[in-house]
């Protein structure tokens, strides 16, 4: 009689003593969870801004260059006929000009070009292209301010493509 009450005691406290293990698991796990979670958050949320603040300091650094192409004497220039601008000769010479800027870094820049108010554009090899209503041509041109489209992907060389654009003003101030 006294082993039977020894052994329901025995297993009784057993009982007692493995549900309470397993109530202190779950809860440290529990509490662990949640620390680990604030933690990946924390950790996540700084790699995001200091990822912004990098591509902030890469995105001024691009304008500055911008800004400093959209003053140079062959960018501002309106020293021509009406038949070359006509001819979109003035186009013509402002982007052949950016070409020897660009074309070193094809895994940089796709395209640096001087595009006029009504969206003409001209290719290095002299082709004069129009594209009507682009947003990084129009914005500049109605709002004075530097434009940055979205980032996507380019079909040319599948690497990420980002359209940055300011505007150009001659020697009165005029764009």
């Amino acid at each position: 009689m006294k082993s039977s009450i020894r052994i329901r005691l025995t297993v009784i406290i057993s009982l007692i003593a493995i549900m309470g293990t397993v109530s202190i698991g779950l809860y440290l796990t529990n509490t662990a969870s949640n620390l680990y979670t604030a933690q990946v958050e924390d950790t996540l949320l700084e790699i995001t801004k200091s990822a912004g603040k990098q591509v902030k300091a890469k995105l001024d650094e691009e304008f500055a260059k911008l800004h400093d192409f959209a003053k140079l004497p062959i960018i501002t220039n309106t020293d021509y006929t009406e038949e070359e601008k006509a001819a979109h000769k003035d186009i013509v010479d402002k982007c052949q000009f950016f070409y020897p800027v660009y074309s070193p870094f094809p895994e940089k820049y796709e395209n640096i070009a001087f595009y006029s108010k009504d969206g003409h554009l001209a290719l290095p090899n002299g082709t004069v292209l129009q594209l009507p209503n682009k947003p990084y041509i129009v914005g500049p041109c109605t709002t004075g301010n530097d434009y940055v489209e979205d980032p996507r992907f380019s079909s040319v060389n599948n690497q990420v493509l980002m359209f940055l654009s300011t505007v150009v003003k001659d020697a009165k101030n005029k764009a």
